[in-house]
Formats: structure tokens, sequence, C-alpha cells
């Protein structure tokens, strides 16, 4: 195996995680074993959170034992930084990002234009009182459901994002570190790091460290950024020092409030309380052929549904209940000269469209959220390939564009591009970047600027000039569009971006608006702006969630999970309001690992660490969580085994974007990954196991087992062991002198299955079961 990742260079597997020419810096009381630096079991314990840390998999054969106690060797050093303060009331959700925290001032000049290569973290959550050590906060008093934090270089920025991509994370992200104005753009080192591995309520004794000679690699680091997802479930009438007692419960809660059970709060599961409405709707498409699968049946529900397929309020001249065979059965449009009539037909009638589609012309328009305007007008009777004419609008003092047929940059669509100075130009984007420009496909018509706006038009024919343009299909009227608005005139990282469908009409002829099922809403007190609900529940083979029928996949069965838990949200029903005045105040600690990067001396040569990239699956594919459904009465304790399974190869939990840019990008070289580091995310108090296996081998990659808390109570002598919660010790690999066993070179077509089980005896909501690896990019 050789690795692509050390600036570029090619380099063998025996020596991956090695530094070659510079063993005598390895202060080991062991020294070095060939290439590789071995922990130094001599070296003074000076771990952040005490007690010790365990691993999955120690390679107990090699007669070493992997040192997970900080420091692992002379040359490993370490920063704190806190982010807070918090505060929050019984039953609050906090969920936000908090202001960013400044490294220290002299590890900012230290590393000014040079790669610290981050070797480990731990996190804590700590209540800081002046002229005394830091107290932590009991796990069942601040449920850390989860976070996700940055260390960002001078060359990035943070950006807000909408929260509604899951597969980087599979927790929204409301903001993201992307690179900016950066003056190194073909440098291989990352311009900010993402750290969210193992990082729920068992984040705080789950290792998160990694073997020798890898580590995170980052530019001129200058501050850290977190965004947690925090519940407060202190029960107000308890001290620090006593046993958990469950508080006041929303009746929606599944969790036991007595017994030997009761030893967690039913807050840190997100259950949908009274304070929760949720708005079911309709959804509607146009379809110009044929007939609809599912027709539309009142009146009311066909005049409402015209604003959904982008028909203009004040283009319609009539509604018309009608009863006809000239007309299709439901309800259906017709757009003559800009004027619309809408009609609902209460008879079965005719086909969609008209009679002759070969030769109809087709138009509509669709915006998102008033900032992007995408027009399309679709002519096959204009030339041999028939003629597209795209008209865009969006600010006049910023770039702005559309990427067709795409709900996502993932998607990698064909996009149109204006600049700020009118030029227009097309790009073939890529996941978090911009991708590559693409050969000019469109005949600019016009571009002018009117009151603030620019409007381009622009055509072309309806086949694609290669197979990465987008090809337009007039038998296919509902067309998925993203849209972007710079920050600036020159085309870089968006301001804002978002994504809706354009509905074709046909031109004078009825076109069909056909049901496509529902769409819902959730709003509570707290947050009355209705916040869209959405699951991306996938099929078998790759998930079983939607044969199941697991409850989080639809709204009219999602009983609790994220989308009740929105920030300020209170998990407790409208007639509870225990202890409002009596807040809890407290920090998120981190402390970074960290030792000198060398680059390679010479090519052909090693670097001292290889930059471990991120790779992620959702077990739960891209649902983001789903519910542990309660076990019928009467099933045997040993049953009580609610499993999930997902199948899905190497290539989906790799973005093969340029790491330079996004922490969440692996970069384009290798044929596959070199595994070095496995967690899975696992909720208290149902977790049982995760498995990963590789389908095509058999071979079991990782199986992870959560260490259960054993103590009534949080002390200062024991502050980690609360009674039902967790840690969960990961799979590392490395070298058997290091006291592991080796890493599994993966490539992007191989297949994995992932198995996810859970007790339950009780119901949950929310769990998940996320694969949070770490790795880097190799050839075989």
């Amino acid at each position: 195996f050789c690795s692509t990742m050390a600036l570029g260079v090619m380099l063998s597997v025996l020596a991956a995680v090695a530094a070659v020419e510079e063993c005598g810096r390895c202060s080991s009381g062991k020294g070095c074993a060939g290439n590789t630096c071995i922990e130094d079991p001599s070296l003074p314990i000076n771990s952040m959170n005490i007690g010790g840390y365990l691993i999955q998999n120690p390679n107990t054969e090699s007669g070493n034992k992997f040192r997970t106690d900080y420091p692992r060797r002379a040359s490993e050093e370490y920063f704190d930084v806190y982010a807070g303060p918090i505060t929050s009331r019984y039953g609050e959700v906090f969920w936000e990002g908090l202001p960013a925290a400044p490294l220290p001032a002299d590890l900012i000049q230290r590393f000014d234009n040079k790669t610290m290569a981050i070797t480990g973290y731990e996190m804590d959550q700590v209540m800081k009182i002046p002229g005394k050590p830091d107290k932590p906060v009991p796990i069942n008093w601040a449920y850390n459901h989860h976070y996700v934090s940055w260390v960002k270089g001078k060359h990035a920025t943070m950006v807000k994002l909408t929260g509604d991509n899951l597969h980087v994370t599979g927790h929204p992200l409301t903001m993201q570190a992307v690179a900016i104005d950066d003056p190194n753009p073909d440098s291989v080192i990352p311009t900010s790091q993402f750290f969210s591995e193992g990082n729920g309520g068992e984040s705080r004794k789950s290792y998160h460290g990694y073997p020798a000679g890898t580590a995170q690699l980052i530019d001129s680091p200058t501050e850290f950024v977190i965004t947690p997802m925090q519940i407060d479930t202190w029960n107000r009438n308890t001290s620090y020092g006593d046993p958990f007692v469950p508080g006041p419960e929303s009746t929606a809660s599944q969790a036991p409030m007595t017994g030997p059970d009761a030893v967690y709060s039913g807050h840190l599961e997100c259950p949908c309380t009274d304070r929760v409405k949720k708005i079911i709707e309709n959804t509607f498409a146009t379809q110009t052929h044929g007939k609809c699968d599912t027709s539309v049946v009142t009146a009311d529900e066909c005049f409402g549904s015209v604003t959904q397929i982008g028909v203009a309020p004040a283009s319609v001249v009539k509604n018309a209940t009608v009863a006809s065979t000239d007309l299709p059965g439901g309800c259906s449009v017709v757009v003559e000269d800009g004027n619309t009539t809408v009609y609902f037909n209460s008879v079965g009638g005719s086909q969609c469209g008209p009679a002759n589609s070969a030769t109809a012309k087709l138009s509509g328009t669709a915006s998102i959220t008033g900032a992007i305007t995408f027009g399309l007008e679709l002519d096959p009777t204009a030339g041999a390939d028939g003629l597209a004419t795209i008209t865009i609008t969006g600010p006049a003092d910023v770039w702005f564009g559309l990427g067709l047929g795409a709900q996502m940059m993932s998607d990698a669509p064909n996009a149109i591009i204006v600049g700020g100075n009118g030029t227009v130009w097309e790009q073939k984007l890529a996941d978090q970047q911009a991708g590559e420009p693409l050969p000019m496909s469109l005949k600019v018509v016009s571009v002018t600027v009117a009151n603030g706006v620019r409007t381009a038009v622009v055509s072309r024919p309806f086949k694609g000039l290669t197979p990465k343009h987008y090809t337009f299909d007039p038998t296919s009227p509902a067309i998925n569009f993203i849209g972007a608005i710079g920050r600036t005139p020159v085309f870089a990282y968006h301001q804002s971006k978002g994504a809706a469908a354009l509905n074709l009409k046909v031109v004078g002829a009825p076109t069909c608006i056909c049901n496509t099922g529902v769409k819902g809403f959730i709003t509570t007190d707290m947050n009355p702006a209705p916040q869209q609900f959405s699951k991306d529940c996938f099929p078998e083979p790759y998930a079983d969630l939607l044969a199941d029928k697991n409850p989080t996949c639809y709204i009219e069965t999602y009983a609790g999970g994220l989308k009740c838990c929105k920030s300020g949200n209170i998990l407790l029903d409208k007639d509870q309001n225990p202890w409002p005045e009596n807040k809890l105040t407290y920090y998120i600690k981190f402390r970074f690992w960290f030792e000198e990067y060398t680059p390679a001396p010479a090519p052909g040569q090693l670097a001292s660490h290889q930059n471990l990239v991120r790779f992620f699956h959702q077990t739960e594919q891209n649902a983001g969580e789903y519910d542990i459904v309660k076990a019928p009465a009467g099933t045997a304790p040993e049953d009580t085994v609610y499993q999930i399974t997902a199948h899905f190869q190497v290539r989906d939990g790799v973005a093969m974007c340029n790491p330079r840019t996004s922490p969440h990008c692996a970069g384009a070289s290798g044929s596959g990954i070199m595994l070095m580091y496995s967690s899975c995310h696992c909720h208290a108090p149902a977790c049982i196991s995760c498995e990963l296996w590789n389908a095509d081998t058999g071979k079991l990659l990782c199986r992870q087992v959560p260490v259960f808390g054993q103590s009534p109570a949080a002390t200062p002598e024991n502050p980690y062991d609360e009674k039902g919660y967790i840690a969960i010790p990961p799979c590392l690999y490395g070298t058997a002198d290091e006291g592991l066993y080796p890493p599994t070179y993966l490539s992007y077509d191989t297949n994995l299955t992932s198995i996810k089980k859970n007790n339950n005896t009780y119901g949950h909501y929310g769990e998940m079961a996320m694969w949070q690896m770490r790795g880097y990019q190799a050839y075989e």
C-alpha cells in the first residue's frame, strides 16, 4: 500500500505511521521500533479527565500495551480552550454556536504559517470556579446530546448553513469552516479541522487519540469553534453528589420514572411534548403526459395548489369546476398569453398535456427565498434538438448561480454562474467546493441590470454538450435545482443558498397538477417559526428503516428526536415549569494534544505525520436518527433487542473534494482508505453494540461495546461514572510495537455492512448509529 497524503509523496505501508529520519525525537522508554515512535509508559500522566481511557481492540498478542494516557510521547504537548458560558433552565435545549475561543497567543504566533499536528483531544463540561480547579458537570445534569467543533486556521472562516445537510455529520450543521482568500491553494494542509468523534454523552471518557505518526493537520491555527447540543436534566431538588432522581417529565417521555431503571431523564431523547404542533400539507407537481398516479380530489385543494407549482396568483384569470371528458380528471391548468385558467374536473377525462407532445412548448418559473429566480422555456420545434431559454435573476452587486437537477452540492450539478461583472459561465460543482469549469454550452442572449437586480438570459439545446452538462427532458416537467448568492462579485464561497423545484406547464394545453404526497412542519411555543420536517430514510437493501416503518421516517408518526429539540425548546408539557429561575451555568472545555509537524525532507521520504481524513456514514443512512421501538409486552429480557442494518460502500462515506478547502474533504487521490480510527455514535441508556463488517471478505473491522457507568452519583473523586451513562472505546489500528493491530486497507468500492443493536425494554426516540472514522488515503 502507498499513501498519497504526506505532501503528495508515495509511502510504503511499513512506514506509513513513521517519521523516517527523526527517530531521535521520540523520547521513549523503548526508543524506536523500526521507524515508529513508541509510546513512553514512563511519562507522568497529565490527562484532563481522570480515570483512564480504553480502546476496543488492543493487540494482546503483541506483548505491548497501547498507552491511552496523555501524553503518549515526550514530544506531545497540549493547550486548553473553553467555550461558553452556557446557561439553561430545567428541561431546556441549548443548541447553537458559541462564540469563537482564541487559541493561546503564543501558540498562534508559534504556528503562524506552520502546520500543527493534532494527535488527540479530550472533552468535558465544567463549572469555572475562581481560584479552584474546574468542576465537572455531571452528565445527568447537563446531557451532551452531541457537538460539532472545529479548530480554524487563519486562512479559513466560519459560514452559516441551513442545517439540512445530514450526509456530512449526521447532526444538522448550522455553520461550517471553509477556506477563504487562501494564499496557498495548492497546499495539501487543511485550513481547518473538524472534531466530532464519539461526540455525545460518551465523549468525556471515550478515547480520541491517534496512533503514532498520524494526526489531524492544520495550517496556522487561530481559534476553536463549537456548536454543542445540551439538554438540562438536573433535578433542582438534588445537589452535587446526590444520586440521580428524575425531575418532572413530559407525558410524551418514554423513560421510566421509578424503579431500578430510572437512572436517566427522558429529556435526553427529545420527546415531542404538547408544546409541539405539527403542520401537514399536501405537495403537488406538474405532469405533461399520461395521468396522475394520485389525483387532486377537491376543488379547494386544486385551486390552492397552483402557487406550489410556480403560478403567480395575479396570472390566474379563472378558477373553474367542470365535468368534462375534454379535460384531464382532477386538477389542471391551461396557460395562454401569460394568463392561467385553473380547472377542477370531477369526472375522468383526457390525458395530461397536448395531443402531440412532440411539438408542445413548456414554460415555468420558480424562486429561492425570493433572491434568485429561475425561468425556463422549452421549445421542441426550434432546431434539431429543441431550444431551452433560461432566465436567471439575482442581486447585481454579487455573483449568483443555480445548479440544475440537484438538491445539494454533493449532487455535483451543472451550474450556471453569473459573476458580479455580468460574465456568465458554467461549472461542474463538487461536494463542498466549486468543482471545475465546463465548456460553454450557453449562448448569452442578454445581461441587464435594473433597480439593483441583474437578469441574465441564455439559451442552449435540450441535450447537454457533454455528459457533465445537464440534459432537459420535456417529459419530466419537475426540475430540482439549487441556487446560491455570493458574498462578493468574485465567484467564491456563497453567502446564502437554497433548493427548490421548477414545475413546467404546457403552453396552450392542459397541464395536470398531481398530488405528490405530504410535507410537514414542526413549530413550538418557544420557536414559533415552522421548521420543515424532512427525512431521507433509505429503502432496502441500503437500510431497513423504511421496510420496518420506523416512526422517525414520517411526520405523521414522528414522536421525538432532533426535530422537537430546537434550541430554546422546553421539553416539558405546557403545565410544567419547575424552577424557572434556578439556572445552570457552565462551559465546554477541550484539551488538544499536538506535536510539531515536519514536512518530508526530500521526495521519497516521509513527513512526520499522515493527515487523517474523515470517513463517515450512518447506519440509519440519511435519516439522521431513528426510534427504538418498544418490545411487545411479555418479551423475554434476552430478546429485548432492536436491530438496524445498513449496506454501503466506502466511497459513500468519503467526500472526494479538496481537504484544503473543507475539513470534511478527503481529496481526490488514492484508490481507498487506510482505516486508523473507528467509533460508532451511540446513546445511553439503550446502547448494546455496533459492528462494522467488510461484506466482501466477511472480516469484522470493528465491534464496539459500551462501558456503562456504575456509580449512583458523580463525585470529585469519580466524576465520570454516572450510572446508566456510557463510554464507547474506539477501535484503533497501528503497529504491534504500539500494542495495536495493523490498519486495514479499504478500496473505495469495498462493500460494508453495519449492524447496530439496542435494548428495547423501553422505547427511545432519536437514537443514532453513526460511524465516525479517520484514515488516510492510500493506493493498493
